[in-house]
């Protein structure tokens, strides 16, 4: 018996005799952060490496709980991943909370990591990402499941190039559209995730390792 579940327990566990067809469903259902597990609970089929599992796993559980607890689109003075007193979440903030949750912890506690700040390293999500040695893709065709995106390019008063949105890929869907999970606006916290719809305007984005 194959049982094929997420890391995100409130999420339905399946079971299958067929490794073939166990394999199947965790495709079907890899941007939810699902896996294929022999009897004895070992891994024996995982569409995405440990990492990007419990990227997605996460990203499907901070979505769910933001939904489901009433959070607000919101600059957070909080950094939402160490204390949620506000209920208010960006696209910025939510990424990071995503990093925060799958072990990368070393982020202010104030206001949290920005999508772009060009005045304090510390709190910019690209610097964040530079830190931590993640790849950094500019061709939107290799994109995967797990890269943190950045996307709508505006420039700032010294003329750098900017990401205004961030967001979390979570798998190609196909030709054209891709799944992710993304809290850049009320309607989608408030929105069952992961959405699937195609990427515009991209910029570059960052592969944990």
């Amino acid at each position: 018996m194959f049982t094929i579940r997420s890391e995100y327990e409130a999420l339905e566990v399946f079971n299958k005799e067929d490794i073939e067809e166990a394999k199947q469903i965790a495709d079907e259902k890899a941007a939810w952060g699902y896996r294929v597990y022999d009897a004895e609970g070992n891994i024996a089929y995982a569409p995405y490496s440990e990492m990007v599992t419990k990227m997605l796993s996460e990203g499907k559980r901070i979505t769910d709980h933001v939904r489901q607890a009433g959070f607000k689109y919101g600059h957070a003075m909080v950094n939402p991943a160490i204390d949620e007193v506000n209920k208010t979440v960006s696209c910025d903030r939510f990424v990071g909370w995503v990093l925060y949750n799958v072990g990368f912890t070393d982020q202010p506690e104030a206001n949290g990591l920005y999508v772009y700040d060009g005045r304090d390293p510390s709190h910019d999500l690209a610097t964040f990402c530079e830190k931590h040695g993640f790849t950094r893709i500019e061709d939107p065709e290799d994109l995967r499941a797990g890269d943190i995106l950045f996307v709508i390019p505006k420039q700032s008063s010294k003329g750098i190039t900017y990401g205004s949105h961030t967001f979390m890929c979570a798998g190609r869907a196909n030709e054209t559209d891709f799944y992710r999970y993304d809290c850049g606006s009320d309607h989608r916290i408030q929105s069952v995730q992961p959405m699937c719809e195609p990427i515009k305007e991209f910029l570059f984005g960052y592969r944990p390792n």
